[in-house]
Order: C-alpha cells, then sequence, then structure tokens
C-alpha cells in the first residue's frame, strides 16, 4: 500500500517504538549500536539490539531469521544498499508492508484488519501504537496477546509520540513531498517504560554474494519489554 494512503501516525508510531532517530541517520544508528555494547559491558546478559528501519528492512526481504555474525554482515551490506538506493520514503513504505505483526499477518493493511476490524488506512493513532507495539515479539507480543510486555511497550510508544512531534511534522512534509532538512536523532535505545499512565527505486539490484484502547497497568509486570531488534 503507497505511504501516502496510509495515516501517518502509523508511520509515526513505528519510528517511535523501533528507530527514533530514522530521519537522522544512514542506514545504521552508530550512536544506538555505542549505546547497546556500553550497556551490555556494565550490565552484562544478552547484548541489546539496534537494528534500524533499514537494517530491519534489509533482513526481511533477502535474508532469513537465521542468528550468526555471516548473516550480520550480510544484513549491513544489504543495509547499506537499502538506505542508498531507496530512500527514506520507500524504505518506510516497503516496512510497514511486509512487517511482521503476528502469527501469519505480515504488513500493516492485514494487522489492521486482524487486530481492529479496519483498514490500516482508517487506524488512529491509539491502534498505531498498538501495531507498532507488537514488532519486536509479534507472535507473542500483540494486540490480540495483550502482555505486560506489549502493554508496557505500548505505553512507551504513546509517550514517545507525545514526546517527539517534530517527528510526525518531518512526516508529513515527507507525504507531502516537501524536502526538509535532516532532523537531528533524537536519544538512541528502545522506548522507556512509561513513568505516568498514558490513554491509550533505483533500478539497479541488491548486491549479490475495534478494540477498546490499551492502558499502561498501573504496576509494570515482572517481565521486561522487548528490544528493539
Amino acid at each position: 500500500m503507497p505511504l501516502s494512503r496510509l495515516p501517518v501516525e502509523l508511520a509515526f508510531a513505528v519510528i517511535c517504538g523501533e528507530d527514533a532517530g530514522f530521519l537522522g541517520h544512514g542506514a545504521f544508528d552508530v550512536d544506538a549500536v555505542r549505546e547497546a555494547v556500553d550497556e551490555w559491558k556494565q550490565k552484562g546478559g544478552k547484548l541489546r539490539g539496534a537494528s534500524t528501519l533499514s537494517q530491519q528492512l534489509a533482513k526481511n526481504l533477502f535474508l532469513s531469521d537465521t542468528r550468526s555474525w555471516l548473516r550480520k554482515l550480510r544484513e549491513a551490506r544489504y543495509a547499506y544498499w537499502v538506505d542508498e538506493k531507496l530512500g527514506k520514503r520507500r524504505i518506510l513504505e516497503l516496512y510497514l508492508n511486509v512487517v511482521e505483526l503476528g502469527d501469519g499477518v505480515f504488513g500493516v493493511e492485514s494487522g489492521a484488519q486482524r487486530y481492529f476490524g479496519v483498514a490500516a488506512a482508517d487506524l488512529d493513532a491509539d491502534q498505531a501504537a498498538q501495531l507498532a507495539a507488537a514488532i519486536p515479539s509479534p507472535l507473542k507480543h500483540n494486540p490480540a496477546t495483550r502482555t505486560g510486555s506489549w502493554r508496557i511497550r505500548y505505553g512507551a510508544i504513546r509517550v514517545r509520540m507525545r514526546q517527539y512531534e517534530w517527528i510526525r511534522d518531518a512526516l508529513v512534509a515527507m507525504q507531502a513531498g516537501v524536502n526538509r532538512p535532516r532532523p537531528a536523532t533524537p536519544p538512541a535505545g528502545p522506548p522507556p517504560a512509561p513513568d505516568v499512565a498514558v490513554e491509550g527505486a533505483s533500478g539497479d539490484g541488491p548486491p549479490t554474494g475495534d478494540e477498546p484502547q490499551a492502558e499502561a497497568p498501573a504496576e509494570a509486570p515482572a517481565e521486561a519489554p522487548p528490544e528493539r531488534r
């Protein structure tokens, strides 16, 4: 579905949840990677993901879900090509049309119909945030399962949507075909858990080789919110 037919709130929610610096960085978010490594050095455990939308799209289009260093290297190569050849508007458009949002649910149109019984074009900002909250772990945490982790992430995305109105303004301009200077990159990393209650291309080929609003829980559940992939 063309980006021009989708509500700007949908792209806004996805960017707030997955890659808040999308409009400001290239294929890779160096600051997010650095923060993830620093956090891992300090706390240990599993290294937090810091993949950009370009990296996620490259994986979704060209690669499998296999976890290995070789796959990550290939993902980096494809992500660089995607960012250079397609540009931000086309990347966002493709991402919204192929992203996994549940068991057998791919793309925002399918997600909107599955979870809310409406077309993607009719989603409101709250429903958009609910969909975006499913992206990190769509099979387990989504608007149907409504797990604690999903609720925390949904609430965090709504908080960011209030904090980062300038991203929405830039997306409105993008849909209208107006060129704007690349905005400054906001703080990297996954959305913070909310501390208040919330409401609701070029011809070149790639290189070869109605549900009620969810509310943030009064008390955070024991499980941690899924991290950005």
